[in-house]
């Protein structure tokens, strides 16, 4: 020990000596103990007090050959490893512990980022989604509400959405006026009238029920013959039905008669073209129909001119006269007297008009009429069959001209004939050539039906009429057959196809099939056993 001196033998500063050596209990002396305490603690590591004599270098020998001891667990001092201090193996413990947390802690970090980035993923698909959706939804609103808009203000009215003002005026002043909706006045773009209403107008007797409604005016126009004198002209229609009568004759309307809360309704065209006395006119622009009973004198513009006779155009078979025909028609050779037995003096300028020339177009296998041409006077017929057809059209002189047949023709008895075809289009015309050639071949196909342009249909001049099924020769068997062979031409039409004419038309023999000529050339065409191509030639 040095003393406070260094090994030159001189005195150390004092900040240079060595801490000065701890007091031990002095040897022999048992160690004090503080009262109450326990000896262990005073002695934690459990070494012996060394007896008296005993040198330090035995105690301390005899201190490593004891076992360690553990005065709190001495489990532990068995599990520690040789030569281990407990502190170090503690802190080693706190180490991994913290260690493993410290991983723990960033795999939780790390999977709670993943999640929020896969719940912000899932959130963002799922907002475009709704937003496309949201928006394809408000693109179609936005289109139904623009078509809507278009619609109401853009769209044309259309008739059984509006009203028409029916303006009837029977003793030739004073104007009635009835506007009704548009669902009653046009059915299929066809103009309806009421003829109930025009029949009070022109003092008709009514006999109705729930299938038929006949209505009579009185002989000569006198009201008080109205109880019936067996002379009166009549008018009975048939309920949803286009079979009518008219004065005890079988004929048919173009469309079917309508009965609605008591009243009848028929179209108006049975107005005009089957009654003398009475004009339907009408402004579809302006939604007015205009019923007036006519004057004697047209021409009197002051309207004093008593009123024209109201009567049907059809008479009773009882009481047949001869159709003169007017002074201007044009008849050569010797053609006979024409005589109906029904009054068809208004008919007469369709069945020989004037410019009968117009009607004599020849169009056949060598001769075509263009693609794009239809007729601009085309009108229905009113003796379409009623099988579910779309009403047949033809122009509209030979329509009226066929009309005429068809009354004299039903006068005679034979009122199951019907039209089944009359105006076709080039494509519809198409359409069937091309149907009958899958069907039956070409060559086949070629004698019975023409290529689209050389089909007289096209022309609006022709109509197929029998009372068959369909069109077939065995029509040239029926009754109905004979009496057009000896009557067609009285009206303007030829057999178009001939039995014996087949090498100069190209066609088979077809007895339904008649073209419109005008009575002078028909007659020459029928007197002549020609076919119209030979006529022409000539």
């Amino acid at each position: 020990m040095n003393n406070g001196y260094n090994r030159d033998g001189r005195q150390m500063p004092r900040g240079d000596q060595p801490p000065r050596p701890v007091q031990r209990q002095p040897q022999g002396q048992p160690q004090r103990q503080m009262p109450g305490a326990d000896p262990r603690m005073q002695n934690p590591r459990g070494n012996m007090q060394r007896p008296a004599g005993q040198s330090n270098s035995r105690m301390a020998q005899e201190r490593r050959q004891m076992p360690p001891q553990n005065t709190r667990d001495p489990r532990a001092a068995q599990q520690r490893p040789t030569g281990q201090r407990p502190m170090a193996q503690g802190a080693s413990s706190q180490q991994r512990t913290r260690a493993l947390n410290d991983t723990h802690r960033k795999a939780t970090r790390e999977q709670m980022r993943e999640d929020k980035r896969r719940r912000r993923k899932e959130a963002r698909r799922l907002f475009l989604g709704r937003l496309a959706v949201y928006g394809i939804m408000l693109l179609v609103l936005a289109a139904v509400v623009i078509g809507m808009f278009a619609f109401v203000f853009y769209r044309t009215p259309d008739e059984n959405e509006s009203t028409v003002n029916f303006v009837e005026k029977y003793d030739g002043k004073t104007g009635i006026s009835n506007e009704v909706s548009g669902d009653l006045a046009y059915r299929n773009d066809v103009l309806y009238v009421n003829f109930s209403s025009i029949a009070d107008g022109c003092d008709m007797s009514v006999i109705i029920d729930s299938k038929n409604a006949k209505f009579v005016l009185p002989d000569d126009g006198d009201t008080s013959d109205s109880a019936g004198t067996g002379h009166e002209e009549y008018v009975m229609f048939v309920k949803d039905s286009r079979e009518i009568v008219i004065c005890g004759q079988d004929f048919r309307l173009s469309d079917a008669a309508v009965f609605s809360d008591g009243d009848v309704w028929v179209p108006g065209n049975f107005v005009s073209d089957y009654m003398n006395g009475i004009t339907v006119d009408e402004d579809k622009a302006g939604g007015n129909v205009y019923i007036t009973r006519e004057r004697e004198d047209a021409s009197d513009e002051d309207g004093d001119a008593p009123l024209a006779e109201v009567s049907f155009k059809l008479k009773a078979t009882t009481a047949p006269d001869p159709t003169e025909p007017p002074e201007d028609a044009e008849i050569t050779g010797d053609m006979p007297e024409v005589r109906f037995t029904t009054d068809l003096s208004a008919y007469e300028k369709y069945m020989n008009p004037k410019n009968a020339d117009e009607y004599l177009v020849l169009v056949n296998k060598t001769n075509s009429v263009d693609a794009d041409y239809v007729p601009s006077d085309l009108v229905n017929i009113a003796n379409t069959r009623d099988d579910g057809r779309a009403t047949q059209r033809m122009r509209e002189v030979a329509a009226k001209a066929l009309d005429a047949m068809f009354i004299e023709m039903y006068a005679a008895g034979y009122t199951d004939v019907s039209v089944t075809s009359a105006y076709r289009s080039y494509e519809y015309q198409g359409q069937l050539y091309n149907n009958y050639v899958a069907n039956s071949g070409q060559e086949a196909a070629d004698t019975f039906s023409a290529k689209p342009g050389k089909s007289e249909h096209q022309t609006g001049l022709c109509a197929d009429l029998h009372n068959l099924p369909s069109a077939s020769t065995a029509f040239a068997d029926e009754e109905a057959y004979e009496w057009l062979s000896e009557n067609a031409w009285k009206f303007g039409f030829i057999l178009r196809f001939p039995e014996d004419k087949t090498e100069i038309t190209g066609y088979m023999y077809e007895p339904w099939h008649y073209r419109f000529v005008g009575r002078n050339a028909a007659w020459k065409i029928h007197s002549a056993g020609m076919c119209l191509e030979e006529y022409l030639k000539d």
